[in-house]
């Protein structure tokens, strides 16, 4: 074995903290908020925006939004997160549970939940899917009631145009959001 076991564990924890910090970016603060029309009217966030629910960590899509890796397809969905995963998952069956095990352990610990995401292109004829990652601490809320997808292997596989509709932000009250705008505006 030429990668340390202690390595790939190390390469995990760093990935999984780098997962966690790409969840929890907070949304810019654009100054005064005006009334938000619903996300289905508005069209769905962009996943590569910071504040958005879900934010796309790792893709089989070929051309992808700066920041994600795109690794070889001949590897598990996972080793596509980093070029160490990548070696983690090629290395041994070993090597690639470390990783995996401190790379999700991470990722618990923050409230950060993984989602693997399916996209079937009619015109490519192409099965594309994704992980996600969302902060459960500002995106509490599951929404499985009208999502669109199938279970494959015990692991739940949501249509990628539903990811961001899979999570949603908690709304303010009333009083929460007018104590918010009074604050921008004195």
């Amino acid at each position: 074995m030429s990668i340390s076991l202690e390595q790939v564990r190390a390469w995990g924890m760093r990935d999984g903290g780098r997962a966690v910090a790409f969840a929890k970016e907070p949304e810019p603060d654009h100054g005064l908020e005006v009334v938000q029309l619903p996300a289905q009217a508005m069209g769905h966030p962009d996943p590569g925006e910071p504040g958005s629910s879900a934010r796309r960590l790792c893709s089989d899509w070929d051309s992808t939004i700066e920041g994600v890796y795109v690794g070889p397809r001949d590897l598990p969905l996972g080793g596509r997160i980093s070029p160490e995963a990548a070696k983690s998952a090629r290395e041994s069956e070993d090597a690639w549970d470390i990783y995996w095990d401190s790379f999700e352990l991470t990722l618990r610990r923050a409230n950060v939940v993984l989602l693997a995401t399916y996209f079937d292109h009619p015109v490519e004829n192409t099965h594309i899917r994704s992980l996600y990652v969302v902060d459960n601490d500002r995106f509490p809320i599951w929404n499985g009631k009208r999502l669109k997808g199938f279970v494959e292997g015990g692991d739940t596989l949501i249509e990628e145009t539903y990811v961001q509709d899979a999570y949603l932000p908690q709304k303010p009250s009333l009083a929460e959001r007018l104590r918010k705008l009074f604050r921008k505006t004195s």
